[in-house]
């Protein structure tokens, strides 16, 4: 390809070849600038076959690129991305010379096309990200990109550099390519390389920490983050002296460990570490050693996990120290039975020393007559793996030993016989104890055998924690029960003596081993059908590792002794049902005394009442009678004084002077009011003795189908001067919500004593309240009829409320009541009406009475009618 015109030239700034160009040689250009042509030097960058150069117009503000110019380098480089050029892509450089001619011609057909029109779509997105990041931003963008050249993938770098006009707007672009296939190939090589370095690295089994020599971790392998269980993350971010330590790590020698090993030497130590799983320390065995990676010095830390061999080598130390502190004579000999090892103990047990304790053939540490005898125990132990029993040892001082002995074949891969382990223990003493323990178990025998006390024992069924089985049975114990020992050994409790006392006495030895102490008890067992009774200790028996395995009991008879106590306690029930029974009679005596009384005052109280109210009732009828013709009767003398006044309206003197001194104006105008007062008076009165009559209610002695609402405004009337206000109380408003609508079968006379008692307690307790007020509410539910009496007083303690309906229960000082008011109304409503009278808080404060009773009595109730 040729060069650019004059035109192009100036298009392009010398800056178009600034990455291409050495920065010092840039400087040297410029400072002989004047004497440099600068078209020549273009034309030399222009026509360079290694660096690839083109110019873009940028078409409606960066939405197209068009090709302006493009040098040989470039074209070369786009031409296999060609549209037009699919051809090509098949051929040979080095077979077709003509590619050159072609490159030309190709390079001639896209100037003027855009980056669309021109290349294939993948390789014209590449360019045009860069592209419109140059125009957006007007800064230079340097990429990648991935081309094609003759069939082969190449790589190169690109930079795109924006032209701006004076107006700030981006008018063309300049792009410059430069070959980096190699270096792509090299940086792939060598990211393999690192890859497969990072592979060995984390695979290797011991885990290795780099860090610099001050300690900080700068990599760690897969196996550190195994052994530790983090992620790398916080391996790079935990500390040597920290996470990676234990309380005993000797922390503070890290310093001096890398210091050494900075200096070239080889630092093995053992360090602990706990685990971050569970908590547990572990050993750890590290080499510290100098490396140089990336030209630094750093230390590379190799870590083993020892905890297991430690483990081993500890076990190994404590088995060898448990066979050296052992009492009894452990020893070793090949498979020739040479003597190999011998602990101290055997050494002391046979007489020799410790020179002497190997060597020797272990058949002389027997008698001779033993010998034939242990050749064939050697025997069984190699075919059985073991042999255990009792044999008799021989001394060097001839002295025959009694021993409890174990012989331990130990054979090879092959089964052969590798070594004998022998142990050996005195077992004189225990001999000795032997015989004592036979004495005293024929001791033990005669008593359990000819004891008149009934014996028996319950073994614990192994692998089961709630099997019994019998395994003592003693004579006394077959003739108590008539059950016989052969029957009973090796049977559940349950088969002996059924399920259900089979149970008890389970219980109870369950009962025994969880308090690990002595049980007493009584107990009734069933035999032939007949109940007995008996006292019985059960006592728990432990074996050598301290577990009870075994219950044993002793039981007496006490059947006759009990049969007496149950005689005893039915006569004791009987007083006390008798001495209850005449208690309660003797309560109802006295409630039945107080309510005659109260019956008496109540018959006679309203006799008396009924009396007055009749006494009462004739002169003011007689006297509210007489009211309305007098009335009648002053109207006309009235009227006939007016008329004469009117006829004669000049009076004579002495009738002026009787007119002036008796006020007849006056006398006119209050006479009818005057009368009109004794009305209302007697009226009142009437309505007392309506009242007083309606409350006493000697008429309605029975059941009677009324108004309740009249009875209770009877009974307000009568309290009414306990209502008003009075020096040492305030007016006491009364509220009234009459929601019954029906008439109630009831005794009249006794439902109003009831109301009078509950409204004078209501009153008694509202004396200090500042606005006392009394609410009265009736109403029915289902077939019921309700009355609620609520004060809002200072309310009634719980302990007062559960006695308040007892029989002379009174909250009042002494003398100012009986204790017999609510008693008596709660057996009016209970017993009389078959209802409920209940007392409860107001959910306001005070307290509320409720009396429930039928609105239709089923029948008459037992009992006196009046009270």
């Amino acid at each position: 390809m040729g060069s650019p015109s004059t035109a192009d030239v100036q298009l392009i700034p010398l800056m178009v070849a600034a990455d291409s160009i050495d920065p010092e040689a840039t400087v040297y250009a410029e400072m002989v600038a004047p004497t440099v042509d600068s078209t020549a030097v273009f034309e030399a960058l222009w026509e360079d076959e290694e660096v690839g150069y083109a110019v873009l117009d940028v078409l409606d503000r960066g939405e197209a690129f068009r090709f302006a110019n493009l040098n040989a380098a470039m074209a070369t480089l786009l031409k296999d991305s060609l549209l037009e050029d699919s051809v090509h892509h098949e051929k040979d450089r080095a077979e077709d010379p003509s590619w050159q001619a072609e490159v030309l011609i190709n390079t001639n057909e896209i100037l003027g096309e855009t980056l669309g029109t021109a290349l294939v779509s993948a390789v014209a997105q590449q360019f045009r990200y860069p592209c419109d990041h140059c125009v957006h931003t007007q800064q230079s963008a340097r990429f990648e990109a991935c081309l094609p050249i003759a069939g082969e993938t190449r790589w190169w770098q690109l930079k795109a550099r924006p032209m701006v006009s004076v107006t700030g707007q981006v008018y063309q672009l300049v792009l410059s390519a430069t070959e980096i296939t190699g270096f792509k190939q090299t940086e792939d090589d060598l990211q393999a390389a690192i890859k497969d370095t990072r592979t060995l690295f984390d695979n290797t089994q011991e885990a290795i920490f780099i860090h610099d020599l001050d300690g900080t971790i700068l990599d760690v392998n897969e196996r550190v983050l195994k052994l530790h269980q983090i992620t790398r993350e916080e391996a790079l971010r935990f500390s040597l002296v920290k996470e990676f330590a234990a309380p005993d790590s000797p922390t503070h020698l890290l310093s001096d460990f890398l210091q050494r090993a900075a200096q070239g030497e080889r630092v093995e130590i053992e360090w602990p570490a706990i685990r971050r799983e569970d908590g547990s320390e572990m050993a750890l065995e590290v080499v510290l050693q100098k490396v140089v990676l990336s030209g630094q010095d750093r230390i590379m830390a190799c870590v083993c996990d020892i905890t297991e061999r430690k483990k081993i080598a500890a076990e190994q130390r404590r088995l060898l120290d448990i066979i050296e502190a052992t009492p009894d004579l452990v020893s070793i000999a090949d498979a020739k039975g040479n003597s190999l090892h011998l602990n101290r103990a055997g050494q002391q047990i046979l007489g020799l020393s410790e020179e002497r304790s190997t060597g020797f053939h272990i058949s002389e540490m027997m008698p001779a007559e033993q010998r034939q005898a242990f050749a064939a125990t050697v025997s069984q132990a190699i075919a059985q793996g073991s042999w255990s029993g009792e044999s008799v040892l021989l001394t060097r001082t001839g002295e025959h030993l009694p021993v409890s002995q174990v012989l331990i074949a130990h054979k090879d891969d092959s089964g052969a016989l590798k070594q004998l382990s022998v142990i050996m223990r005195d077992i004189c003493a225990l001999k000795a104890v032997e015989d004592k323990l036979r004495d005293r178990e024929q001791f033990l025998d005669s008593i359990y055998s000819s004891a008149e006390i009934v014996i028996f024992a319950w073994d614990l069924v192994e692998g089961e924690t709630d099997t019994f089985r019998c395994s003592g049975w003693n004579p006394t114990c077959e003739s108590s029960t008539g059950i016989s020992a052969e029957y009973a050994l090796g049977k559940t409790p349950c088969q002996i003596f059924g399920p259900e006392q089979g149970k008890a006495i389970t219980g109870n030895c369950l009962k025994c081993i969880e308090t690990s102490q002595p049980l007493l008890y009584d107990e009734e067992i069933v035999l032939d059908e007949v109940p007995t009774w008996w006292t019985t200790k059960l006592n728990p028996i432990r074996n050598r590792a301290g577990q009870i395995y075994r219950i044993v009991g002793t039981t007496t008879n006490i059947t006759e002794l009990k049969l007496n106590s149950i005689m005893l306690e039915a006569y004791g029930k009987r007083q006390a049902q008798q001495a209850k029974e005449l208690s309660a009679a003797l309560a109802e005596v006295k409630r039945t005394q107080s309510q005659i009384v109260q019956n008496e005052k109540m018959s006679s109280l309203g006799q008396m009442v009924a009396g007055i109210a009749h006494e009462i009732n004739n002169p003011v009828n007689f006297i509210h009678a007489n009211i309305k013709p007098a009335r009648s009767y002053a109207t006309e003398i009235i009227d006939i004084v007016e008329q004469y006044q009117k006829e004669y309206p000049q009076p004579s003197s002495i009738l002026q002077e009787m007119i002036e001194e008796s006020d007849l104006a006056f006398i006119q105008e209050d006479f009818l009011q005057l009368l009109e007062s004794m009305r209302m008076g007697t009226q009142r009165i009437r309505d007392i003795v309506i009242s007083l009559r309606n409350f006493s209610r000697l008429d309605e002695a029975d059941i009677k189908a009324v108004d309740i609402h009249e009875g209770i405004d009877s009974t307000l009337i009568i309290l009414s001067h306990r209502l008003r206000e009075r020096a040492d109380q305030k007016l006491i408003e009364i509220v009234k919500y009459y929601h019954l609508l029906t008439a109630v079968e009831c005794y009249p006379s006794q439902l109003n004593q009831v109301v009078m008692n509950i409204l004078a307690n209501a009153i008694d307790v509202l004396g200090d309240v500042p606005e006392p007020e009394i609410i009265i509410s009736t109403h029915a539910c289902d077939d019921r009829a309700i009355i609620n009496i609520t004060d809002n007083g200072p309310g009634m303690p719980a302990t007062v409320r559960d006695h308040i309906f007892d029989p002379f229960f009174t909250t009042k000082p002494i003398g100012k009541g009986t204790g017999m008011g609510l008693s008596i109304c709660h057996q009016i409503v209970t017993e009389k009406h078959g209802g409920t009278l209940s007392v409860s808080p107001a959910p306001e404060g005070g307290t509320q009475f409720t009396v429930d009773i039928p609105l239709k009595q089923v029948s008459p109730r037992q009992g006196p009618r009046q009270t």
